[in-house]
């Protein structure tokens, strides 16, 4: 529900600050949010991410060519939701009372994970694995997270993308490096 939030958000935060309608940024961010999300990979997704940045939107290549492969590997801002979600519901299910001390530490390694977790499928499995026996899940809940991770791991690598999309079309506006012809029609 997190992913579904936050991609809107991103969706129409640009449209109103850049004045583009909605359905045609749709329509141009479909290409690339449909290989992640078929696909469950930011890599297999990446020449049509440039493609779609440089062509569609209009982004200068100095902020693409970097934003995009550091973007790819650094910003997943719902790879932070999700294993952080998944383990306050599991500790919930179980019955584990946690702490402030405990939520903190949770927040803190999920933010780290997040970062370091190769941006390659079913990594998820290993965050929830070190966080479950960080605060105590017993083990038999990788099973569910297993079952969920196909569907948890595309949804978050294509939110991922999305919003990495528009938070580059948002700064390159900001810097003047956004063709702002191109994203408009």
């Amino acid at each position: 529900i997190c992913c579904v939030i936050m991609t809107v958000f991103s969706v129409l935060s640009v449209c109103f600050r850049q004045k583009v309608p909605l359905k045609m940024l749709i329509k141009k961010l479909m290409p690339t949010y449909l290989i992640a999300l078929s696909t469950a990979s930011s890599a297999a997704a990446y020449t049509t991410n440039v493609d779609t940045c440089e062509k569609a939107f209009g982004i200068d290549k100095k902020i693409y060519g970097m934003g995009i492969p550091l973007g790819q590997i650094v910003f997943k801002p719902c790879t932070v939701f999700q294993p952080m979600c998944g383990c306050l519901c599991f500790a919930a299910l179980y019955g584990i009372r946690i702490s402030l001390p405990q939520l903190i530490v949770i927040m803190f390694t999920v933010f780290i994970l997040a970062i370091a977790e190769p941006p390659v499928p079913g990594v998820l499995v290993c965050c929830f694995t070190l966080l479950f026996s960080q605060i105590g899940v017993p083990m038999e809940a990788l099973s569910i997270i297993l079952a969920l991770e196909c569907i948890l791991d595309r949804l978050g690598t294509s939110t991922n993308l999305l919003s990495l999309q528009t938070e580059l079309i948002r700064f390159s506006d900001s810097v003047s490096l956004l063709d702002r012809s191109k994203l408009c029609r």
